[in-house]
C-alpha cells in the first residue's frame, strides 16, 4: 500500500538533528576535563573575586546526530574578540583577536574541550571571557562574536553552525555583580 508519504519521494535526513546550547547544569553532558580550574562538566557564569578574577561562561555546545557517526564530524571555531584591560601607565589597553581582513579568525575547538560520549551526538566546552589577572587591570571589557561549525569529515560539507555572542564588564577585581551577557544565539543545521 502505497501512502502519502512514500510515493515517489524519499525524504531528505539532515546528518544534525538538534543543537542545543547549554548553560546551566539541565542537560549537560560529562566527560570533560578540567581546565585551568575551571571544570568544564558545570556550565553556567564563573565570577572570582579572591584569587585569579575570572570572569566567564562555561558553555556546553551539543550537536545531535542521525546518519553519521560521530567519530566523522569535525568542529571548527571563528571568534572575532574585543578585550580591554587598564594598562600599568593608567590608560586603556585594547586586545583584538581577528583575521588580517576583519573578519573572523580561526581558534579551535581543542579537542580536550569535545567529547563524543555516544556515536549520535558530539558536544564542545567553550569558557569564553576574561581568565584572570592581576587587580590592577581592572576595569576590563570583553566582546566576542563565535560561529561553531559542524562538518562532515568525508565530504567536508558543513552540516550545522551555532552563532552566539558573549559580553562582560568587571568594573573591580572583587565586582560580585559584572554585567555578563549571552546573546545573539542562531542556530542552523543545513
Amino acid at each position: 500500500m502505497c501512502t502519502a508519504n512514500t510515493l515517489g519521494t524519499t525524504p531528505t535526513l539532515n546528518k544534525v538533528t538538534a543543537i542545543d546550547l547549554i548553560i546551566s547544569s539541565a542537560g549537560a553532558v560529562q566527560g570533560f576535563p578540567t581546565i585551568g580550574g575551571v571544570d568544564l562538566n558545570v556550565p553556567g557564569w564563573l565570577n572570582d573575586t579572591a584569587t585569579t578574577f575570572m570572569c566567564l561562561p562555561v558553555l556546553q555546545i551539543k550537536f545531535t546526530l542521525s546518519g553519521i557517526a560521530a567519530s566523522e564530524v569535525a568542529l571548527a571555531r571563528r571568534v572575532v574578540r574585543t578585550a580591554t584591560v587598564m594598562a600599568s601607565d593608567g590608560s586603556q589597553k585594547q586586545d583584538t583577536k581577528m583575521a588580517p581582513n576583519g573578519g573572523p579568525t580561526g581558534d579551535g575547538p581543542s579537542t580536550s574541550t569535545v567529547v563524543r560520549p555516544s556515536n549520535s551526538l558530539i558536544a564542545v566546552s567553550d569558557v569564553p571571557g576574561f581568565h584572570g589577572g592581576g587587580k590592577k587591570i581592572f576595569p576590563i571589557t570583553y566582546h566576542a562574536s563565535f560561529d561553531l561549525f559542524a562538518f562532515d569529515l568525508v565530504t567536508k560539507a558543513i552540516l550545522a553552525k551555532v552563532s552566539y555572542v558573549i559580553d562582560i564588564q568587571k568594573k573591580t577585581f572583587d565586582d560580585s555583580s559584572p554585567t555578563t551577557n549571552l546573546s545573539s544565539v542562531v542556530k542552523s543545521i543545513f
